[in-house]
């Protein structure tokens, strides 16, 4: 389940399921993920989860009817970008998924 705020985590985890603490990225006529927002959020990430909302893919015909088509390569390649990888290692971040989360979840708070 996506946790859009803060008190949305706490109400999914109430339920028994894993949230992250809070959920960052948008949409709109560009690609909202650059490697220049990328690496901003890196160097001011908070402790604990961050999921982080992106739509990477291609521009073919099997994205026809998306209304976000086009951004999707410009987010791909900023998600691809050697800089992003390389402020993620000097952030000391780790990538995780919902799986991870879980295992996570029975740690904390």
């Amino acid at each position: 389940m996506i946790a859009v705020t803060p008190e949305m985590a706490v109400d999914i985890r109430r339920r028994g399921l894993p949230a992250p603490d809070r959920m960052v990225g948008d949409v709109g006529p560009d690609a909202y993920w650059t490697p220049e927002n990328l690496i901003g959020l890196m160097k001011a990430a908070e402790d604990g989860v961050t999921e982080l909302m992106c739509h990477p893919g291609y521009a073919d015909e099997a994205l026809a009817i998306s209304t976000y088509r086009a951004q999707r390569e410009g987010e791909l390649r900023a998600l691809c970008d050697p800089r992003v990888r390389a402020a993620l290692t000097a952030a000391g971040l780790r990538l995780i998924n919902y799986k991870e989360l879980g295992a996570l979840s029975g740690q904390r708070t």
